[in-house]
């Protein structure tokens, strides 16, 4: 009987080795849009905290979702690895193809005149702007010079291997205006 139970404690023990990812944290909530440029797929967490690739289900290309959790991933090679859930137990790796789009907060009352509202606004400046999608790609549509916008949510996105970033305001679905030349922000947080 003993020679069992330490034969058990041993396998117990060796497990690790042989694993490719340990859980880093817990889970952690979120508030937080992702959007995905091309075919991502999704993993499932067992009762461990480790990922299993779903080898029938992704997210689709261009689309976005919902997360609430974000879940941290230490991997064997001492990298870190975050997946957010995006359904019971459905969960996107974060990665280049994963964008993070973040709610707007609520202003304060009264700020340069304008009524607490849960958006930021936007003023459009002297000239037409181009509109873009989730994933910052110039659609073709503009908006007029000189018009305001109600915005829900913003991202920031900085090109790969570039110092510096551009802010993006949301002002419809798949709907995003730059902030620079073209707009700037008229009620702040």
């Amino acid at each position: 009987m003993k020679k069992i139970i330490v034969s058990i404690l041993a396998v117990l023990l060796l497990i690790p080795l042989f694993n490719i990812q340990t859980a880093h944290a817990e889970v952690s909530k979120v508030d937080t849009i992702l959007a995905v440029n091309k075919l991502t797929p999704l993993y499932v967490k067992d009762d461990n905290g480790n990922f299993t690739q779903s080898k029938v289900r992704s997210l689709g290309e261009k689309t976005a979702w919902y997360s609430d959790q974000a879940y941290p991933v230490e991997l064997k090679d001492g990298s870190y690895a975050v997946y957010y859930r995006v359904s019971t137990n459905e969960w996107v790796e974060d990665n280049v193809n994963v964008i993070k789009q973040s709610h707007n907060h609520i202003l304060d009352a009264q700020v340069d005149n304008y009524q607490a509202i849960n958006a930021k606004i936007i003023k459009i400046n002297n000239r037409a702007a181009p509109v873009y999608n989730d994933f910052g790609d110039k659609t073709g549509a503009t908006v007029p010079a000189n018009s305001s916008w109600r915005v829900d949510m913003s991202y920031m996105i900085a090109p790969e291997g570039l110092v510096g970033f551009s802010v993006f305001q949301r002002i419809g679905n798949n709907a995003w205006i730059k902030l620079s030349q073209d707009a700037s922000v008229t009620a702040t947080l």
